[in-house]
């Protein structure tokens, strides 16, 4: 699982919450982390988050004086432009855990994500720079970043990705 305090910026509440668009209204809060002001980036980054292994697709956040919220609604197939459903399947697929935080390569090919390369260890400022990026270069290869998910209880972030002018 990740250190939620990873850093020594001092921590900050981080409130997921199901938002209702029909409601426009949180149904519910989901769960509340003290998170790292570096780890705060990475939750906000990343399109969708794995929390009691179910996948939520983020609809918005917001930053106020006593912590920061996360919205969420549950995910959809045609999420991250349509990948939606190969992304699930994906973030499924495995259950291995780390100590710290680990940024997952999947490489969209023949259709299904396919685990292709993964950066152990790598700090949270580090994985938002790659989380900036649209496009990325990866084994020399120039790929479009698809979209990617954060599984706080595995410590990974899962980046989904594709050769660029492929699929």
């Amino acid at each position: 699982m990740i250190n939620h305090e990873d850093g020594l910026r001092g921590s900050k509440k981080l409130t997921y919450a199901e938002w209702d668009e029909r409601l426009e209204a949180v149904v519910r809060t989901d769960s509340v982390w003290d998170v790292s002001s570096e780890l705060m980036f990475v939750c906000k980054l990343v399109n969708g988050t794995l929390l009691g292994r179910r996948l939520w697709e983020h609809s918005s956040n917001e930053s106020a004086a006593e912590g920061s919220a996360i919205y969420l609604k549950p995910w959809h197939p045609a999420a991250c432009g349509g990948f939606g459903l190969g992304i699930e399947e994906a973030c499924y697929s495995r259950y291995d855990t780390g100590s710290g935080l680990e940024l997952q390569y999947w490489h969209l090919r023949s259709g299904k994500f396919q685990l292709c390369g993964s950066e152990p260890d790598i700090g949270p400022l580090e994985t938002a720079a790659v989380l900036l990026d649209h496009y990325r270069t990866i084994n020399g290869i120039p790929c479009e970043v698809l979209g990617a998910v954060l599984d706080m209880e595995r410590s990974k972030v899962l980046l989904f990705i594709r050769e660029e002018g492929r699929e």
